[in-house]
């Protein structure tokens, strides 16, 4: 098995915003946080092509809560995808790096 950092370290390069998105009361779990399966299911919304996902790593942040707008931001390289949920100042709740299986 491959073992990863548990730090996600996207390239340095730019990333491309994407619409925003409201934390709804659904997404809410029993701490008043946004629950971490409503965050991948936000991502999974956005990324602009759905394959077979090979591995899928989250690094959370800090917890977004009811009422946050999240500002998602893309950003593809070397075979990988990486989202980040951020709040307006891209201080990130989550990040994530999506690669696809061949």
């Amino acid at each position: 098995m491959d073992y990863h950092s548990k730090r996600i370290v996207p390239p340095d390069v730019d990333w491309r915003q994407l619409p925003e998105v409201s934390v709804r009361r659904g997404a809410i779990d029993f701490y008043g946080h946004m629950n971490n399966a409503r965050s991948l299911e936000t991502a999974l919304e956005l990324l602009p092509v759905v394959r077979n996902v090979g591995r899928l790593r989250v690094e959370y942040k800090t917890p977004a809560k009811l009422g946050h707008t999240l500002y998602p931001s893309l950003m593809e390289t070397d075979g990988r995808v990486y989202l980040s949920l951020a709040d307006k100042e891209q201080n990130p709740y989550a990040v994530m790096e999506f690669s696809w299986r061949e």
